[in-house]
């Protein structure tokens, strides 16, 4: 754009002189006095404006003809990508153009059952393989036919149905019923005996299980006179009754423990296993950061009295006596895919009976009830509201002999459990925002990398002067099109930027909570996993845009021209990082033995239903924990840590590796050189020389990601790779090297490189090809101007789109030394033009 001008050229320039100045003034030009001006019409305003635009194109080749001969090889100047380069560029721009088609547009509904508005049970109550113990440690377990003497150890360590089991045998500690039968290893916090880190082993011997259950049954039977209830407080006061409810009164008392606990999450998320089913429940965050805990309310009832002439039993007959459960949405009877299902008392109630039908005459049948069931658990990381909620009941079915009136004897213990665990979420109300915030960014990348396309073919074409097949049009434009960093594209815009980065702040946490439910089958097929892992990096969005704030920031003050460059994330750093953040957030994702169900802390507290009741269906402000878009920056904050002990290492080992064993050569001994590192030198930012349209004629904040930097760069130069046009890789180059110091002076930018100048001409093409950028300059007023440079050895002409007084000071020149030659409006040039200001 710049040249040296002759004779012809400046009489050109003078017989132009007068229209150049007409073009700039135009717009202030006074009607001719006359007649009355008539309103032209339509066609007659499109058919000027298309004049004035190809006016101003021509005046422009005219002023400057060295403008097209310059830039004639523009191409010519870009290196040939490599196959690897083409391979990370197409992989780039599929991944960007498939978002919504791989991940979905958001929850268009849930796959739970709606027990109420806003509310699901996501499974249960469902039933665990239950275990017969015998006294001699014998063991049959529902669904297989052969007798053990072991059982699990995990269903009374680690399952949510062991938080009542351990949390009652650690409130009873002192209960002379107890004996030492319960393993150290068991005990959590809470007990003075407690060694709850030790390991158990896999199983623990059927005759301890035994004796465990057998021992907390009598404890928890013996506690009931001292919990306080309607049957065994006085029932007269002077003589006056104070409560009488009749035949209810003279039942046994069935309440006969209540406690509040503080629990860890068990890490576990289905519910065969034994579950808590709690979204990253088993990530490394939750297990090493944010300790994730659960509020509990434990409530026991027992039931000695049962009849074998009246089988059965009615467990809810008594409201202010009775299990917690019989007041529960979720234990009533529901429709699952069509059947109903059995209210869960009802459930019990025939177990009994068909347990009593088995009794001899000497045999006797008690039930003991365990339930444990959490506090709501919110979950901030999002505008959705979203919160959960374990629950579980122990049932403990134990045939005694009672052959001695006075002394029973446990014979059979019957252990059987539910679980379950409910949604509360709004996730459907913000599925239609979500939604279109997501088609918006889709639908505007795929114009966005169509438009660059066509701006690459628009360019090829505009300078295509070879006739050869090699360097036909198809070629040409790939060619520009590959030599356009990847990632600057995929993060440049606006609009995408900001639609995906809302999106994921909208349902981020919905989102995970699905996909880590069903965590355990994203193996079954690579769609699922293709998808899990898609929904899980989206929050490379939210980086994007705070590199893109940075950058605004940055170009936004009042000092910032384009000469201080613009400073972005290196390149590939972004989905770098969030890939890196996925093994903290996933579940197993780093393989610990996560189990870890202690109990905290824990307290009796009186039997009051109303109370329990409440805890159970209270969203309380503080009980909440982080998860979404909270976990996704501490997940990359660690794989930015973990990224920069790496970098370190990898250049320390480096340094060390040249100066034990890479000798120096003859030349370096002479003119020594200075030794690069094996990655460049910024660790997460680096700063991109910009032309002077950047801040005239697009928005210089697009570089949010770095056009000179890219974390790829070692691995490309390695594999023999040519690295992406940039000024970096020009200076690594050219090195210190001064040759042909007066040809770059004369031909180009006074003092820069034809590979700077092909740069300059990308990143012009790469950000006016923006629709938002294309728009706002076809829309605005930005203009371009013709100088003539005079002094210091110059006398040439540039098209530049700053002020004359800048102009002066980029090139060190007196301001008299400037002349505008002409201004143009940049909405009225030619695309081939525009790409070319610099």
């Amino acid at each position: 754009m710049a040249s040296t001008g002759d004779e012809s050229h400046r009489e050109s320039n003078k017989r132009v002189q007068g229209e150049s100045h007409e073009v700039e003034t135009n717009g202030g030009k006074a009607a001719a006095p006359g007649g009355p001006a008539r309103a032209p019409s339509s066609s007659a305003v499109t058919a000027d404006a298309n004049w004035q635009r190809k006016r101003s194109a021509v005046l422009l080749n005219v002023m400057h003809p060295e403008n097209t001969r310059e830039t004639a090889a523009f191409v010519d100047r870009l290196p040939r990508s490599a196959a690897l380069r083409v391979l990370f560029a197409l992989f780039a721009y599929a991944l960007l153009v498939s978002d919504v088609p791989r991940a979905g547009s958001s929850v268009d509904s849930l796959p739970f059952v709606q027990i109420e508005p806003n509310v699901f049970t996501v499974y249960g109550p469902t039933a665990l393989p239950g275990h017969t113990i015998f006294r001699n440690g014998s063991i049959i377990t529902d669904g297989e036919s052969l007798i053990s003497s072991e059982i699990p150890t995990a269903l009374y360590k680690f399952t949510p149905s062991s938080y009542g089991l351990r949390t009652a045998r650690d409130l009873l500690e002192t209960s002379p019923k107890l004996n030492s039968s319960w393993p150290a290893c068991i005990l959590s916090a809470h007990s003075t005996d407690s060694a709850y880190s030790s390991d158990c082993g896999d199983s623990l011997p059927g005759t301890t299980v035994f004796s465990m259950l057998d021992t907390l049954a009598e404890a928890l039977a013996a506690n009931a006179p001292s919990t306080t209830s309607y049957k065994n407080v006085a029932q007269t006061d002077d003589g006056i009754a104070i409560m009488a409810r009749g035949e209810l009164s003279s039942l046994p008392q069935r309440v006969c423990f209540a406690a509040r606990a503080k629990a860890r999450w068990t890490g576990t998320s289905s519910a065969s296993s034994g579950s808590t089913a709690a979204s990253s429940s088993t990530s490394f965050l939750s297990r090493n950061l944010l300790d994730h805990k659960y509020w509990l309310s434990v409530w026991v009832t027992t039931f000695a009295d049962l009849d074998p002439a009246n089988p059965g039993v009615d467990l809810c007959v008594d409201d202010l006596d009775r299990p917690l459960f019989c007041e529960k949405p979720w234990a009533a009877s529901l429709t699952v895919d069509g059947s109903e299902r059995d209210a869960l008392w009802e459930t019990v109630s025939l177990r009994t009976a068909a347990l009593q039908q088995n009794l001899s005459k000497n045999e006797k049948l008690d039930i003991t009830l365990i339930e444990a069931e959490s506090d709501p658990l919110t979950r901030l990381g999002g505008a959705v509201l979203l919160a959960h909620k374990i629950y579980n009941v122990v049932v403990l079915y134990r045939i005694r002999d009672c052959t001695n009136p006075d002394v029973c004897t446990t014979t059979t213990i019957f252990d059987e459990r539910v679980e379950g665990k409910i949604l509360y979420t709004d996730a459907l109300e913000w599925s239609s925002l979500a939604s279109t915030l997501r088609y918006i960014g889709q639908l505007y990348v795929i114009v966005r990398v169509v438009c660059l396309f066509v701006a690459c073919y628009a360019v090829g074409s505009v300078f295509d002067t070879a006739a050869s097949a090699d360097t036909s049009r198809l070629k040409r434009t790939l060619r520009v099109f590959f030599a356009v960093p990847s990632q600057v594209v995929v993060y440049g815009s606006w609009l995408p930027v900001l639609c995906y980065a809302s999106a994921h702040i909208i349902d981020a946490l919905i989102l995970y909570e699905l996909e880590d439910d069903g965590g355990e089958s994203t193996t079954d097929s690579f769609a699922a996993l293709t998808r899990w892992l898609a929904v899980h990096m989206r929050c490379v969005w939210l980086m994007a845009l705070l590199a893109r704030f940075r950058a605004l920031l940055q170009t936004s003050a009042g000092a910032w021209t384009p000469s201080h460059g613009v400073s972005g994330v290196r390149g590939h750093l972004l989905p770098t990082l969030a890939l890196g953040a996925v093994a903290f957030v996933a579940q197993g994702g780093i393989a610990v033995d996560d189990r870890d169900a202690r109990i905290l802390e824990a307290n009796e507290v009186e039997p009051v239903p109303t109370f329990m009741l409440l805890r159970s269906e209270t969203l309380d402000a503080w009980k909440m924990n982080l998860e979404g878009v909270y976990s996704d920056m501490l997940a990359v904050a660690l794989a930015a840590i973990i990224y920069v002990v790496v970098i370190l290492a990898v250049r320390a080992l480096m340094r060390w590796h040249r100066r034990r064993w890479v000798k120096p050569t003859n030349f370096s001994q002479v003119k020594p050189q200075e030794k690069g590192d094996a990655v460049p030198d910024p660790l997460f930012f680096a700063r991109s020389a910009v032309p002077s349209a950047a801040g005239a004629l697009w928005e210089p904040s697009c570089l949010s990601v770095s056009w000179d930097d890219d974390l790829l760069g070692p691995l490309l130069t390695m594999l023999n790779v040519t690295p992406w046009i940039s000024q970096r890789n020009l200076d690594k180059k050219q090195g210190t090297s001064q040759d042909n110091t007066d040809n770059n002076v004369a031909n180009d930018e006074i003092g820069t490189s034809s590979a700077s100048t092909a740069q300059r001409m990308l990143m012009n093409l790469v950000f006016l090809s923006d629709p938002w950028n294309l728009l706002v300059l076809k829309l605005g007023r930005a203009r371009v101007h013709l100088y003539h440079l005079r002094g210091n050895g110059l006398n040439c002409k540039v098209v530049h789109a700053n002020a004359k007084a800048r102009v002066a000071r980029e090139y060190s020149l007196a301001l008299e030394n400037v002349e505008l030659v002409a201004s143009l409006r940049a909405s009225e040039l030619s695309w081939s033009q525009l790409v070319t200001c610099k």
